[in-house]
């Protein structure tokens, strides 16, 4: 029988393992509902509502550093940014710092089309944290650029029933101040 999670306990525990001495965890913080989502040309708007058709309220930011900046910002100019190897073309996510193709090291951030194939998905119905809505759609985005280029992320501006793996997506991006949170919405 799992342990009854406390209020104070949200925070610091994903389930019932606690996370609160891993590293990085200081730097991580929530932010609240309303966030600002970009999609098409730079357009920005504000949602609030149905988690599955938009998205879970809270968020847990990642830490922003040197190395993954290029990633968590590239929605500003409505790109999502991946590693690309500048001696043969191919894409490595998630950053390994050598092209498991070509074993260079000459890797830079490019930006993808954005688009993609629905791969897999989970429906989410269980509540670990109050603060975010359920249920909500968890998926495994296959990038155009190349086969098994996959991105984890949520799909959003979909009801659960209209889901298809195969379905062709495109990336939008949730706002949290400087942080540019890649989710997925059906295509066309």
């Amino acid at each position: 029988m799992r342990p009854q999670m406390r209020e104070e306990d949200t925070i610091r525990t994903f389930g019932s393992v606690d996370i609160s001495n891993r590293t990085g965890i200081e730097k991580c913080s929530f932010q609240g509902s309303p966030v600002t989502t970009t999609s098409g040309k730079g357009e920005k708007h504000n949602e609030q509502g149905d988690a599955m058709n938009l998205k879970p309220r809270f968020r847990t930011l990642p830490a922003i550093d040197g190395e993954s900046a290029y990633f968590w910002t590239g929605g500003a100019e409505d790109e999502l940014r991946i590693m690309r190897c500048q001696t043969c073309g191919f894409w490595v996510h998630p950053p390994v710092g050598i092209c498991p193709n070509c074993l260079s090291r000459k890797l830079a951030p490019q930006a993808t089309s954005g688009t993609g194939t629905l791969f897999s998905y989970t429906v989410n119905h269980q509540v670990a944290d109050k603060r975010v809505e359920t249920p909500y759609i968890i998926a495994l985005i296959e990038l155009d650029e190349q086969p098994n280029l996959r991105l984890l992320g949520n799909l959003v501006n979909c009801a659960e029933e209209n889901v298809t793996v195969g379905m062709p997506v495109r990336v939008t991006f949730e706002q949290h101040d400087d942080t540019f949170i890649p989710v997925w919405e059906p295509a066309g």
